[in-house]
């Protein structure tokens, strides 16, 4: 973001610039000539299984990210100490933002890293047994987490599962959609 603005600090973004860089996070999904990420419309696409009402166009479904600032390289070409060093460090920003969000919202976790860092957050987090979601013969099936997390007053409903969505062909996306069909108005982390 910072050389969209030709700035080599967010400290250095003007109110301008802030201004633009908000206007368009806020339009991101209503862009019809934006090409979206692919794991938007890979997780879309559970999303709209689940409940065709929950789709991050209309904004009944947000993402948030367990790390909130953008990376010079992809997040998978990072080490493992440089990912765990930055979600060290936006843990409280991750966790306010998990805080504010309405009571009851649905919090999926997309992988295992972001269920971790949903249990790293120093709430009260009720576990439901796990369940098998598929059998895949390379990985030995992915494995559904249940469970409520609570913040204060609120309560929280928390899915995650092992295998991260945009590595998941449309038949085992649709085995997820199983796993959270029963579930109601939501929120994704990853």
């Amino acid at each position: 973001m910072l050389s969209d603005y030709t700035r080599d600090a967010r400290t250095n973004l003007n109110d301008a610039d802030v201004a633009d860089a908000t206007a368009r996070r806020k339009g991101y999904f209503q862009n019809v000539s934006r090409d979206w990420h692919p794991y938007f419309e890979k997780m879309e696409s559970v999303l709209n299984r689940a409940n065709p009402a929950w789709t991050y166009v209309m904004g009944s479904a947000v993402h948030i990210d367990i790390v909130a600032c953008a990376t010079q390289d992809r997040w998978g070409n990072l080490t493992n100490s440089s990912q765990t060093e930055l979600i060290n460090n936006c843990r409280e920003h991750f966790s306010r933002a998990i805080c504010n969000l309405p009571d009851g919202t649905i919090i999926l976790c997309d992988g295992p890293r972001a269920w971790q860092e949903i249990t790293n957050l120093g709430l009260r987090l009720v576990m439901q047994p796990g369940q098998l979601i598929n059998v895949r013969e390379a990985t030995g099936g992915d494995h559904g987490k249940i469970g409520e997390l609570f913040s204060e007053e609120k309560k929280f409903p928390v899915r995650g599962w092992s295998a991260h969505v945009s590595h998941l062909p449309a038949v085992w996306r649709f085995d997820l959609y199983q796993f959270q069909f029963d579930i109601a108005p939501l929120w994704g982390c990853g």
